[in-house]
């Protein structure tokens, strides 16, 4: 969340017009409610979606999923594997 508040911050000390930097935040801050690390309603079904997005943007890793079941963990694994990262 630092991070996207200090890339916000970026974008409204930037050289563009204020009008400009203020359609460039409100875009970004639209789609990054949707991003895994900053989602604040999610619901079961969508669980193993919601942490694989969070490994895929790094916010954590297969270290962080010890106590989960080993279900979940193996199906991480396999698709953490079978995508570019």
């Amino acid at each position: 969340m630092e991070r996207m508040c200090d890339e916000y911050a970026a974008i409204l000390t930037g050289k563009d017009r204020g009008s400009e930097a203020f359609w460039a935040i409100e875009k970004r801050i639209k789609a990054d409610k949707k991003r895994p690390g900053v989602m604040a309603e999610m619901s079961r079904s969508e669980m193993p979606w919601i942490v694989l997005g969070l490994l895929q943007d790094h916010a954590i890793t297969l270290d962080n999923l010890a106590g989960f079941s080993d279900d979940l963990v193996d199906r991480m694994k396999f698709l953490l594997g079978s995508s570019a990262i």
